[in-house]
């Protein structure tokens, strides 16, 4: 890991800035395309918003060695997926 002089928690908050940014520009294209409906989008969305800040909360409460542990089996099972289908 590189040494950047953020502590894990500015890291982390970095990290999820750059990804919400990713998301609203990708969700403002794929609309404006027509590519996603947002009938089918929205209920989606209060999942995704409480998946986010669960997370949050128990990323701080988790062994960091267990959470790379978690992190890398779902790492490999998305892998394995993507190969399969």
């Amino acid at each position: 890991m590189v040494k950047s002089g953020l502590t894990r928690q500015q890291a982390h908050a970095n990290s999820v800035s750059v990804l919400l940014a990713l998301c609203i520009t990708s969700s403002v294209v794929c609309l404006n395309k027509n590519l996603i409906k947002i009938n089918e989008v929205l209920p989606l969305l209060f999942y995704g918003i409480l998946g986010a800040v669960l997370g949050t909360y128990v990323v701080y409460k988790i062994n960091q060695v267990a959470l790379r542990r978690i992190f890398a089996i779902f790492c490999i099972i998305a892998a394995i997926q993507m190969v399969f289908r």
